[in-house]
């Protein structure tokens, strides 16, 4: 099974402005529970959170989660790299992004 995060409407390192959609397909596994704890988060490139766009359940099938720039209080973060660091069940993904103002 294929665990992917796919942001939208940009690939990946490339710079956004305002929002980026963030999409993600939790997989199917047989044999194994039908909900995965899911987060996803952002993170600034010391490693401090920044943001989280979702944390909870998920089923298997297709998600999109949309951040746009902003950190936890709301305020507008500053330009540069971003990580989107995605779990759900024992899958795992961090993807670079850019935000460009």
């Amino acid at each position: 099974m294929l665990f992917y995060l796919l942001l939208e409407p940009l690939a990946r390192n490339q710079p956004f402005n305002p929002v980026t959609i963030i999409k993600y397909e939790v997989p199917y596994l047989a044999g194994q529970k039908n909900q995965y704890p899911t987060s996803i988060a952002i993170y600034n490139i010391k490693g401090q959170l920044v943001r989280k766009l979702y944390n909870g359940f998920r089923g298997p099938g297709y998600y999109a989660a949309v951040w746009d720039g902003r950190g936890s209080q709301g305020r507008s973060l500053s330009s540069g790299l971003y990580i989107c660091y995605l779990e759900s069940g024992r899958f795992v993904k961090k993807i670079k992004m850019i935000l460009a103002k």
